[in-house]
């Protein structure tokens, strides 16, 4: 059967994102540098070796295992790395659009695409 439906793209409320790390310390989009810094190492890389946008790739990237490995594994899993991945993305995201002053105008074709999308 066909169905005639317009895909609206979700918006997320970021502010209701968020987990706790394995010191009990609540980790958000707003969350602290020092604090996003930390959580990016457990995943196993040095963020200060690379970009913002490869930074967002290997996160994407990890995500998209995690989600892969669900499918096959157990729900719990998912739950837990998917938020932490998720908060970690926009948290990167936010990062990249103060780095423009929230200004479209000097931003680049791609990250103003997503921020347009964002409002």
């Amino acid at each position: 059967m066909l169905y005639n439906n317009i895909y609206k793209k979700k918006k997320t409320d970021i502010n209701s994102i968020y987990y706790y790390n394995s010191y009990g310390v609540k980790v958000s989009v707003f969350s602290n540098h020092q604090l996003i810094v930390e959580e990016i190492r457990l995943l196993g890389f040095e963020p200060a070796e690379l970009s913002i946008k490869e930074i967002k790739n290997k996160i994407s990237q990890l995500s998209l295992n995690n989600y892969a490995k669900v499918n096959f594994e157990s729900e719990n899993l998912k739950n837990e790395n998917q938020i932490k991945y998720r908060v970690l993305l926009h948290h990167l995201k936010e990062l990249t659009y103060w780095l423009y002053d929230f200004d479209p105008k000097k931003m680049p074709s791609e990250v103003r695409l997503d921020f347009a999308l964002r409002n």
